[in-house]
């Protein structure tokens, strides 16, 4: 009897709290509040994720052979994940993150002449600063740093016989920004724009019939991507 007089106490206890504090028992603190989780540290901490999105690159190339700016647009799915960590003052944040990146960015344009430049890109990498301001669980950002891409380049010429050159990876540098959302404790959504450029870099194309041209190679690259986030 001891027993149940204890449970039944313990029910009536539970049943007095009001809906309203009910509803505080389980809610996401909000700004201000210095619950297990304070507002002012919502974003501290380690994170890991992954990302998808479409990608957009443009490689310029101006054929020594003819004169001619060939200039192949490429578009596609690009997908990857990333791990960084942030420092949340106040409101402010400080933070870095790399990512990598898998792209199927691949194009090819023939020019009056009939040369045709293809360009591929298949991963790019970054490793940049981020800086925000959170809104409470809505965090508002920009990023910049250094950018990596595989990226590979072919001159074919007007008789069929093309020059490749090996695959490179490239260094430059990004810059980008993006909106992060906080669901809970520990999972985030967001979404970001990236830029990627890697400014002119000169590649060697032997070409059978016409001997090697000496061409410089102009890359930038754009993303938007979707991601999430687990934070530790």
């Amino acid at each position: 009897m001891k027993t149940i007089g204890l449970i039944l106490g313990a029910a009536l206890g539970v049943g007095a709290i009001s809906p309203v504090q009910a509803a505080d028992l389980f809610s996401w603190p909000t700004q201000g509040q210095s619950n297990f989780y304070p507002a002012n540290t919502y974003w501290t901490g380690v994170y890991v994720g992954g990302h998808v999105g479409a990608g957009w690159d443009n490689a310029a190339l101006t054929n020594p052979l003819d004169g001619l700016t060939d200039n192949p647009l490429a578009s596609g799915v690009v997908g990857g994940g990333q791990i960084g960590l942030n420092y949340q003052m106040g409101s402010w944040l400080a933070g870095i993150e790399g990512d990598l990146t898998g792209t199927d960015l691949s194009s090819t344009t023939t020019d009056a002449a009939g040369f045709s430049h293809g360009s591929r890109t298949d991963w790019t990498a970054t490793v940049a600063g981020r800086f925000g301001y959170a809104f409470n669980r809505i965090l508002v950002y920009g990023r910049g740093g250094l950018a990596f891409a595989s990226d590979r380049e072919t001159l074919t010429d007007p008789f069929g016989n093309a020059g490749t050159t090996a695959t490179s990876t490239r260094i430059g540098w990004t810059a980008g920004a993006g909106v992060e959302f906080s669901l809970d404790r520990n999972w985030s959504v967001r979404v970001e724009y990236d830029y990627l450029g890697f400014g002119n870099q000169n590649v060697n194309l032997p070409l059978p019939l016409l001997g090697t041209a000496n061409v410089g190679v102009n890359l930038d690259i754009q993303t938007v991507t979707a991601g999430i986030n687990y934070h530790f």
